[in-house]
């Protein structure tokens, strides 16, 4: 093969990776959104600890154990990426966030007294109910009695997390799938949203969501999430 056979071939092995990477573009990465659902906003990275508090209300759920305030300080961000249009998908920014816990007064009560543990009585172990942090107790086994070793007794904290994508054109998101205490919920409009970029920042009023385990269950979302300062140019 000659010099120039191996450079032009060389040349053309870098042009494919480069289509299939998205190509250039400024910071914060891309790639491609095939999908409406949570699993499929591919995000190239974990969120990263930021300086940028977070704090979000849920109202109205029809599980009302999920009613309260989450965020108590700063959340973690990824980078906000620039996802490629594919078939009818059109391009989209997206990130992700964690890192939001349930702050309010009924939380903090329910995760000192509603975890649950492991008692060990001789050789049998049996399920009891925490009733304080301490990793000593005393459990009811039967009409008996005893002092009990409790494991896995650490509280249960209620938190929250969620992908959140926009159009790079758009002043609303586009979708957004946030999940409370383990059950996740989409927003599939812009209705009570807005991206302001130039605060780095998203905003819920009083945002209706809906369930997406196929229950009918919804919530209301009142919220200020950040944005990553760190954006595709696009974004």
């Amino acid at each position: 093969m000659t010099s120039n056979t191996k450079t032009l071939t060389a040349l053309a092995l870098v042009s494919v990776l480069l289509t299939a990477c998205g190509g250039g573009g400024g910071g914060g990465g891309s790639g491609s959104f095939s999908s409406t659902s949570s699993s499929e906003v591919a995000l190239a990275a974990d969120p990263d600890p930021s300086t940028e508090p977070g704090v979000l209300t849920v109202t109205d759920a029809t599980v009302p154990s999920l009613n309260g305030v989450y965020g108590s300080g700063q959340l973690t961000l990824t980078e906000v990426y620039y996802q490629q249009a594919m078939g009818v998908k059109p391009a989209v920014c997206a990130y992700q966030f964690k890192g939001a816990d349930k702050v309010d007064a009924t939380a903090t009560a329910s995760a000192a007294t509603g975890t649950t543990g492991t008692a060990t009585v001789g050789t049998t172990s049996t399920p009891v109910s925490i009733v304080a942090a301490s990793t000593s107790q005393a459990a009811v086994v039967g009409n008996i009695t005893a002092p009990v070793s409790l494991t896995d007794a650490a509280p249960a904290v209620s938190t929250a997390f969620g992908k959140i994508t926009y159009r790079p054109s758009a002043t609303g998101l586009y979708f957004a799938f946030l999940t409370f205490n383990g059950k996740e919920y989409a927003s599939g409009d812009s209705v009570d949203t807005l991206v302001d970029r130039s605060g780095n920042l998203v905003r819920f009023t009083s945002k209706t969501m809906t369930a997406t385990d196929g229950s009918t269950d919804t919530l209301k979302l009142t919220a200020i999430i950040p944005l990553h300062t760190t954006r595709n140019a696009n974004c």
